[in-house]
């Protein structure tokens, strides 16, 4: 290649770069617009947005939903992140309770008493204590200002005629209604039952009469049992307060003691003769002289 061609070449690269750095400085990129924006974007200010939905309170008018910190990019013209918070309140199931009904506050003819919430008062219940075995009936008194022909009806324990026979291992408490109707109005009444356990008493072996000699010691050995497996406790009165005596040349004679065992509730006693037999003694002999 001749040097009139390279010369040719290198004016021409020259000419094409100048005219293109001139040529660019005169573009402007286009600024984004939201197709949902009614403002210019470049006013963030003036950007609407429905937050109808998020929340349970509307921002007020004045409020700034965004800081500059929350801003994508530093060019004025991007549209700011809008991240609106929202209070979530949590709900929490109350507890049941049930209701506590006013039995002072109702009418004596009111159906109110059959809720099975409703509260008893035990210290206004009339109260009947038995023990397991034991037969309960209730004598229910009941009049009617009309003269109507009344009704009574029991629930358990307690059978149609108000009767209850009680049972080994029916002890507790037993609240039964009783029921009265003239036809047209009822009037339900709660009763108190208690039943306590039966006691089997101790069983105290027999003890037989002690003959002793005076100057001899007297000894009781008494022997019980309890089909309950209480713990026993014995006890002696009459002539003899403790389970030995030591009698003297004075003693003679039949003496009753009483030998008691008892499983703290049920008490059993026997009474034992004693008799001291009199002991001859020999003369006493002093010589003085």
């Amino acid at each position: 290649m001749s040097r009139k061609h390279i010369v040719c070449l290198a004016i021409l690269g020259i000419l094409i770069m100048a005219l293109s750095m001139f040529g660019c400085q005169g573009y402007e990129a286009p600024k984004y617009k939201s197709p949902d924006d009614s403002g210019d974007a470049a006013n963030p200010e003036e950007v609407n947005i429905d937050v109808s939905d998020i929340g349970n309170e509307t921002p007020a008018e004045e409020d700034n939903w965004w800081s500059d910190s929350e801003t994508t990019g530093g060019d004025e013209g991007n549209v700011p992140v809008v991240e609106p918070t929202a209070t979530v309140k949590s709900y929490k199931p109350k507890a049941y309770e049930p209701a506590v009904v006013d039995e002072g506050a109702a009418a004596e003819g009111d159906d109110f008493a059959k809720s099975p919430y409703r509260q008893v008062v035990e210290d206004d219940l009339p109260t009947l204590t038995v023990t397991e075995g034991d037969l309960v009936k209730l004598n229910v008194k009941a009049t009617d200002a009309d003269g109507d022909t009344l009704q009574y009806t029991f629930t358990a324990p307690l059978n149609s005629e108000g009767k209850w026979q009680t049972r080994a291992g029916d002890e507790g408490a037993y609240y039964p209604e009783v029921t009265v109707s003239d036809g047209k109005t009822e009037v339900v009444k709660t009763v108190k039952i208690v039943v306590e356990p039966k006691n089997n008493k101790p069983v105290l072996q027999f003890i037989p009469n002690i003959e002793v000699n005076e100057g001899d010691t007297v000894s009781l050995r008494p022997t019980a049992t309890d089909a309950d497996g209480d713990k026993l406790t014995y006890s002696y009165s009459g002539w003899m307060t403790e389970s030995s005596k030591v009698t003297g040349y004075n003693d003679q004679g039949e003496h009753v003691v009483v030998v008691s065992v008892t499983d703290g509730i049920s008490t059993v006693s026997q009474e034992v003769t004693v008799n001291v037999k009199d002991v001859n003694r020999a003369p006493e002999v002093e010589i003085e002289f």
